[in-house]
């Protein structure tokens, strides 16, 4: 009996175990026939509103619907978002927005009920990515359903706008200045003039140029501005502005330049790019440093030197609003002249003969040292000279209105001022005045 029941138990065991294992083959092959297949590559779109953009155009809202992804069923477009251009950014020449799209890997359902699943495997480059109106810049395998693109679209193609508010600076003698238009490239072509005869053609991305080392001669001088491409891409997207033209600036004979400081006709540094800073080629160094044929000076908290005096070593400079150190006639914001050195740039005092002519330059140490003295008699030492409106000494016969009469004076050779004796038969008096 005993073996009766062990045998029927091993009988019974055997058919458990055969039927469990029938049921679970039975089971497998509805799982075993689904399949999954990779995406060996893709193709993206740019459909028709975003592939030709033009200058001024608002890039607005942008839905997957401006991406198609042509006769695939393998993914679609699931979302898409600007990158670093918001949603209402207007466009300007040469601009490339960027967009980044997310793609989902899709499935589909065989004749037979089973499912093919598809899946992005490996990695995903311009090599099997492949988007028509558009580059590839980046692609990002999230999991085997996800992978993230970054896309940028094509420049914007069109004519570059001409530079604003073109103007001679007040305060530097020779300094021509602008403004950037907002379409436009950060590099410019700037030509200066002399009644119509050009003296200078130079290219450069900062937002003023020196010319005074050309204006030599005296005369009337202007200067032009046009907005150009400079590099390839911008060449590719971009045509030259109109040219923007400036008032005219008189420089007379006793302000004239030495023709010394002039520099190369490519100033492109980098040192504004598309913000215009003006400031980004200014080399880090504290104290003095040159760049590109330029001085600049960094104060000890790491600060440039703009548009501000800087003592140094007993000797003044002056930097501009580019940070460059002045050189030459320089006039401040209150109309006084200042002389700086052309080579060194430190401001002169004293007495200074300058394009053949003498100026007086107040060595006092206050807060006028270094102005030049004009229009007028000027008592220096024991001495008494005059200078006139340019600051220029003058010497020989003057006459001078002084309370509604002519008054004359004689000036010597050495510009003082001759008193109590007789010039050409002439008196003059203890003032220098010709007694009649």
């Amino acid at each position: 009996m005993i073996r009766f029941f062990q045998n029927t138990g091993k009988r019974l065991g055997l058919s458990l175990a055969f039927m469990a294992t029938m049921l679970f083959s039975l089971s497998m092959p509805a799982f075993a026939r689904d399949s999954i297949s990779n995406i060996n590559m893709i193709r993206i779109k740019v459909e028709e509103r975003l592939r030709n953009l033009d200058p001024g155009d608002s890039l607005g809202n942008i839905s997957e619907g401006d991406f198609s992804t042509g006769d695939s069923d393998k993914y679609h477009v699931d979302a898409v978002q600007w990158v670093d251009s918001g949603n209402a950014g207007d466009v300007t020449v040469g601009s490339t927005p960027k967009v980044q799209l997310y793609l989902v890997a899709d499935s589909r359902d065989k004749s037979n009920g089973d499912t093919l699943y598809y899946q992005f495997f490996g990695a995903y480059n311009s090599n099997n990515v492949r988007v028509t109106n558009g580059t590839l810049i980046s692609a990002k395998r999230i999991s085997s359903t996800e992978l993230e693109l970054l896309i940028q679209l094509r420049a914007v193609q069109g004519q570059y706008s001409m530079a604003d508010n073109l103007q001679w600076d007040n305060n530097s003698l020779g300094r021509a200045r602008w403004t950037a238009p907002e379409n436009g490239s950060g590099v410019y072509e700037v030509s200066l003039f002399k009644e119509g005869r050009r003296l200078a053609k130079i290219t450069t991305d900062a937002l003023s140029l020196n010319f005074y080392p050309w204006m030599t001669e005296e005369g009337s001088y202007t200067f032009s501005v046009k907005t150009i491409p400079y590099t390839e891409e911008q060449k590719k997207a971009g045509k030259s502005s109109e040219e923007a033209e400036s008032e005219v600036l008189d420089i007379q004979q006793s302000t004239r330049s030495n023709g010394e400081g002039k520099y190369s006709e490519n100033q492109v540094h980098g040192q504004n790019g598309q913000n215009n800073s003006g400031t980004a080629n200014i080399p880090g160094t504290i104290g003095f440093s040159q760049s590109n044929g330029k001085w600049y000076f960094r104060f000890p908290n790491s600060q440039p030197a703009i548009n501000t005096w800087v003592e140094w070593n007993g000797h003044w400079y002056h930097f501009n609003g580019q940070a460059e150190m002045e050189t030459g006639w320089f006039k401040n914001s209150y109309g006084d002249w200042y002389y700086l050195d052309p080579v060194n740039g430190d401001m002169k005092t004293g007495w200074r003969f300058i394009n053949q002519k003498w100026y007086y330059l107040r060595p006092e140490k206050d807060d006028r040292c270094g102005a030049m003295l004009s229009n007028g008699i000027m008592q220096i030492g024991k001495e008494q000279y005059y200078f006139d409106n340019s600051g220029a000494m003058r010497t020989g016969w003057i006459s001078l209105q002084e309370n509604g009469n002519t008054v004359y004076y004689y000036f010597r050779e050495d510009g003082a001022m001759a008193k109590n004796t007789t010039i050409s038969g002439f008196r003059l008096n203890e003032r220098g005045q010709w007694v009649k």
